[in-house]
């Protein structure tokens, strides 16, 4: 599994770094000219569904994703199932949106 770093925090704390004390410039300088371009990890922030405006705690539901399912958990009616999707807090989704706390 990748790590991702805050590139910008390294840089900041290597050019404060005990280890680069006495060492010269020119090596310094490859060193961040090295992490610098070093590739990025292709991802994306996440809102988890603890952290959405759209889910309720008390019953795992999401507004904009929760629905009621058949014994296939396929998606239907109320009136055909009582049985709804569930959520846990640690899901995510492409629509999350952080809640704005008052």
């Amino acid at each position: 599994m990748a790590r991702l770093i805050d590139v910008d925090a390294l840089i900041k704390r290597l050019r404060h770094s005990p280890l680069f004390l006495g060492t010269n410039l020119q090596f310094k300088d490859g060193v961040i000219d090295l992490v610098e371009r070093f590739p990025a990890v292709d991802a994306a922030p996440v809102v988890r569904c603890k952290e959405c405006k759209h889910w309720h705690h008390d019953i795992g539901w999401c507004d904009k994703h929760s629905h009621f399912v058949d014994e296939k958990d396929g998606a239907c009616h109320p009136w055909e199932s009582l049985n709804w999707k569930m959520f846990d807090a640690d899901d995510f989704c492409s629509y999350g949106e952080r809640k704005v706390e008052t």
